[in-house]
């Protein structure tokens, strides 16, 4: 999130301070030709937002082609902009959310589509074989919702539970990440309350989530 606003930062230098809008387009097309860049589109609509009252007709036009070009259109791509991002992002996009909701209402509605992508991940199994390792080595406080909306659209939760360690285990030990894993027995917890107690009790001990331990412990209301 840090790194985007200093993205957003610099585009808006030189978008609306240098105008060199030919060069920031042929470049950022490049880059989304090589690879979805989301956080280059994030970052194009943070200047939307904060400077389209002061551009000319000319240069708001080439403006919101750009975003146009880099807007994400697959299940993979929007997946990626909502879990990823951080928790207090407001998210302003456009077919998602209206221009006039304050803040919070902008957050509220970001963690429910985060997990309603969860769900569609879950039940597109190339799509979540694409997103799997950024899902256990990305840190972002989103991924606990998407993991919540991953248990809700799994048919059989041991079974997703398993590739999702496994994928962990293979993970570099300096950048694993465990919130995906929190969000997905949470959500648990009331869908598949056996699943939810026996993996909870294998946690105890764990060679690679018992550290975290209290965290899951805490993922819902503890009973007798």
């Amino acid at each position: 999130s840090r790194s985007r606003k200093l993205l957003a930062e610099k585009m808006r230098e030189l978008w609306v301070g240098a105008g060199i809008y030919d060069a920031i387009e042929v470049a950022a097309e490049k880059i989304h030709a090589q690879k979805a860049w989301n956080d280059g589109w994030l970052a194009v609509r943070e200047i939307i937002t904060l400077d389209s009252k002061t551009l000319n007709e000319e240069v708001l036009e080439k403006l919101l082609k750009l975003e146009k070009s880099l807007k994400p259109v697959n299940l993979l791509e929007k997946a990626r902009v909502f879990a990823l991002s951080n928790q207090f992002d407001r998210l302003d996009i456009e077919n998602y959310f209206d221009q006039e909701d304050d803040e919070l209402s902008s957050w509220k509605r970001a963690d429910k589509i985060t997990r309603e992508l969860g769900f569609q991940v879950a039940q597109d199994s190339e799509t979540f074989n694409a997103f799997l390792p950024e899902l256990v080595s990305t840190y972002s406080s989103r991924l606990y919702l998407f993991g919540q909306g991953l248990a809700d659209g799994c048919d059989n939760k041991p079974v997703l539970w398993e590739i999702l360690y496994n994928q962990l285990k293979k993970t570099d030990p300096e950048k694993r990440e465990y919130i995906v894993l929190a969000g997905y027995l949470s959500s648990s917890a009331d869908s598949d309350p056996e699943f939810y107690n026996s993996t909870l009790d294998s946690l105890i001990n764990d060679e690679y989530l018992g550290k975290w331990f209290p965290f899951f412990q805490d993922t819902t209301k503890i009973d007798r």
